[in-house]
């Protein structure tokens, strides 16, 4: 059992052009006092090109306390041993994202299309270890290069009034 006290501070600016344009960028410097100073910095860009078109984008870093046990607790019935290797350091990642959307009529009716892809670079991660060895699980803190790359696409419908089409990939 452990408490975690976490007080911290958030700034940000915004700069908006002409409605066309929004730049957001901020931080957030927390401490924990486990784990130390966090320093959280992030940024929103928001092009609306056309009345019908917009790009967003966005970056930062972020952190996350691990909780290895609560997190897997569906393993605490598989009858294996858990062993947590270390304490769990905070999780750290950087991402960074796009998203397209195009707005468009069908029979009058707003329809849309928007295409996301984010890309995320764990620093450190803290996992549940199942294949190590058959009757254990370990739980460990790792430094290895972890990514994680998503893309959906999206399209939304609307062909005839009160119906509704969405088909996501």
């Amino acid at each position: 059992e452990h408490t975690e006290i976490v007080p911290g501070a958030f700034a940000q600016y915004c700069y908006i052009l002409k409605d066309k344009l929004a730049i957001i960028a901020g931080f957030r410097l927390d401490y924990n006092n486990l784990y130390g100073l966090f320093w959280t910095p992030r940024m929103h860009v928001k092009w609306q090109f056309t009345p019908t078109s917009t790009l967003r984008m966005s970056a930062g870093k972020g952190y996350r306390t691990p909780h290895p046990l609560m997190e897997n607790i569906g393993l605490m019935a598989s009858g294996k041993e858990l062993v947590v290797k270390e304490f769990p350091q905070a999780e750290e990642a950087y991402n960074a994202g796009v998203n397209f959307t195009q707005h468009f009529n069908i029979n009058h009716q707003q329809c849309s299309f928007m295409i996301d892809y984010y890309y995320t670079y764990f620093v450190h991660q803290n996992i549940a270890d199942i294949d190590q060895d058959y009757y254990t699980v370990y739980f460990r803190n790792t430094h290895n290069k972890a990514y994680s790359h998503a893309v959906q696409a999206e399209l939304q419908l609307y062909p005839i009034k009160r119906m509704e089409i969405t088909a996501a990939y």
